[in-house]
């Protein structure tokens, strides 16, 4: 997310939402995001392996492999979850 996202007050007031989320400054664009270094990320995107200064193309790409990791794969599947480039 961009600056504006408060990631002291997601830690302080509402970590028992168990929130995850990153922050970059200084982006216009979602490609801007992508490529930027996050500066701020919460505590739960911390217990997730996100950390600040990872590009947010790699925590997203983290956030989507723990939630697709959880799926079942049968192999008729002609999708793979590490199929996803950016």
């Amino acid at each position: 997310m961009c600056g504006a996202l408060d990631i002291r007050l997601l830690n302080e007031k509402l970590n028992d939402r168990r929130i995850v989320a990153g922050r970059a400054t200084g982006v216009r664009t979602i490609e801007h995001l992508l490529d930027a270094p996050l500066d701020m990320v919460t505590t739960e995107a911390e217990l997730r392996g996100i950390c600040p200064g990872m590009k947010g193309a790699d925590a997203l790409l983290k956030m989507v492999n723990e939630v697709t990791s959880s799926f079942p794969v049968t192999s008729d599947s002609n999708r793979s979850r590490d199929s996803i480039h950016w």
